[in-house]
């Protein structure tokens, strides 16, 4: 009995001691965290709040002004007034100039928001380039480690066979040799994971993710869809903000123009106002006033910003253009990478398990004195490369699954 309750202090003490230990992020978690701590994506989401707050302060364009005006005067040769008074200003009519300045904030707050989303897009490209690093520098120093054992394997059954006289000293020094090369090669694979451990580190501020390809079973159920232009098009961030700073810009330049027209405001206050020589009391009073302004010339200061703004609307047309034709050209590219990244990745899975059952058979007959040192340091090679190639295809194949969620405008960790 006292036996028992000693073995259970040690299990109660772990159940009351704090966890020290965190799991490990799967890749998806890992991917969204980088995009929270991505210092781009902060910085392009606070300049899409600062344009949605310009925007707000133009749409209501149409609303007085109104203010409170309190004063007390005071004069050498007159008696101290005292006013306070409340002033409205109305813009009745400005031929539409406030108008385009409303569509024009409005639009450049809607192209904001869409570079908020196609700095997620980059992020997240770059974030998930680094973690697949990890996976591949993780999976190619576990292979590494793997052909170390078997050459330690290899340089024990070559010692046996040469203390038995089946083979000669030659070629034990060939596996030897064999087995430092391996070791050099898993040195180097050391310091490609300490570097990949590094990036992700900077971008995630930990390297605590789980270091397996996420979506193999996604992308070998899934082909690539035959793809829309038109509906890509609309869905891609890039054009979205291309077109909304067009837009943008080019009723800038309306709003540009129509502010050389006239202007018609109205004005109006009402208040009290102690004036000594009228009345030793406050007194009501009110005022009103309509102010038709017409432009006559300013050293054509308003013309040379129209000319301007109508200029960089022409640019931003350009540029849209050159955007839409870089999107139509990832519309007929990715599908088609992506499905000879997939097949790719899936072929190569298949042949790793005939180059490992080789590797395996020549490893009998090599235990068995049948096969020399040679002949198993090429399948031994066959199959290192043949399972580096399979890395390098499920990475192919996930970053071309990346592309393929961004060509609608998505993100990666998003779709299913």
């Amino acid at each position: 009995m006292i036996g028992r309750r000693l073995a259970l202090l040690p299990l109660l003490a772990s159940l009351g001691a704090p966890s020290t230990a965190r799991a490990a992020m799967s890749f998806d978690e890992a991917v969204r965290a980088m995009l929270a701590r991505d210092t781009e994506v902060g910085a392009v989401s606070a300049e899409a709040e600062s344009a949605s707050a310009l925007a707000l302060g133009k749409r209501y364009h149409f609303l007085p002004s109104v203010s409170l005006d309190g004063t007390r005067a005071w004069s050498k040769t007159y008696p101290m007034t005292t006013s306070l008074l409340g002033n409205a200003s109305l813009p009745i009519f400005r031929f539409g100039a406030d108008a385009a300045a409303s569509d024009s904030a409005s639009e450049h707050a809607r192209a904001a928001e869409a570079r908020v989303q196609k700095a997620r897009l980059e992020r997240e490209t770059k974030a998930v380039a680094a973690l697949l690093e990890l996976i591949r520098a993780t999976e190619a120093r576990g292979i590494y480690g793997q052909l170390e054992t078997m050459g330690k394997e290899s340089v024990a059954i070559a010692e046996r066979q040469y203390a038995g006289g089946r083979i000669a000293n030659q070629e034990v020094q060939k596996v030897k040799i064999d087995l430092e090369n391996t070791r050099f090669e898993k040195a180097e694979a050391d310091q490609a994971l300490v570097v990949a451990r590094s990036a992700v580190e900077s971008l995630l501020g930990s390297a605590d993710v789980v270091a397996e390809f996420p979506w193999k079973a996604r992308i070998e159920a899934t082909r690539a869809p035959a793809p829309d232009p038109a509906e890509m098009l609309r869905l891609r961030p890039e054009w979205i903000e291309a077109e909304a700073e067009s837009r943008s810009l080019r009723a800038a330049s309306r709003s540009a123009f129509r502010g050389m027209l006239p202007e018609l405001d109205a004005k109006f206050g009402a208040g009290w106002v102690k004036d000594p020589y009228v009345s030793p009391d406050f007194e009501q009073t009110w005022t009103g006033s309509l102010t038709l302004t017409i432009p006559l010339f300013n050293a054509f200061r308003d013309y040379g910003a129209y000319g301007a703004a109508a200029e960089t609307a022409n640019a931003a047309e350009s540029r849209l253009e050159g955007v839409k034709r870089d999107v139509l050209a990832g519309v007929r590219e990715v599908p088609s990478r992506y499905e000879i990244a997939r097949k790719t990745a899936l072929d190569r899975e298949a042949i790793l398990k005939s180059s490992e059952r080789l590797y395996q058979d020549n490893l009998s007959r090599f235990r068995q004195g049948r096969a020399s040192s040679d002949e198993l340091n090429v399948d031994l090679n066959r199959y290192l490369k043949t399972q580096l190639g399979a890395i390098s295809g499920w990475v192919a194949a996930h970053q071309a699954w990346v592309d393929l969620a961004h060509l609608r405008g998505a993100c990666a960790t998003a779709c299913k």
